[in-house]
């Protein structure tokens, strides 16, 4: 299901933007819901790096086990 959201752009923004969008030959909600999709998964990424990060300094961790489920994320994307 989608969700509707009014988004208000100033009208700078928007003249800078709707020849942009017109050029990549996409619509505006497809424009900005690609970029909303990009900025979650990099926030998730981040997120997953550093509870990572904060794991490996941990010594007495035991992730081994999780090496090979890792490799299948990262290798698989």
């Amino acid at each position: 299901m989608a969700h509707v959201t009014s988004l208000r752009l100033p009208d700078d923004l928007f003249e800078q933007l709707a020849p942009l969008v017109r050029r990549r030959g996409t619509t505006l909600n497809a424009f900005v819901t690609d970029i909303i999709r990009r900025t979650v998964q990099e926030e998730q990424d981040r997120e997953m790096y550093e509870a990572g990060t904060i794991l490996g300094e941990d010594a007495d961790s035991k992730v081994d086990f999780a090496f090979s489920a890792q490799s299948d994320v990262v290798l698989k994307g």
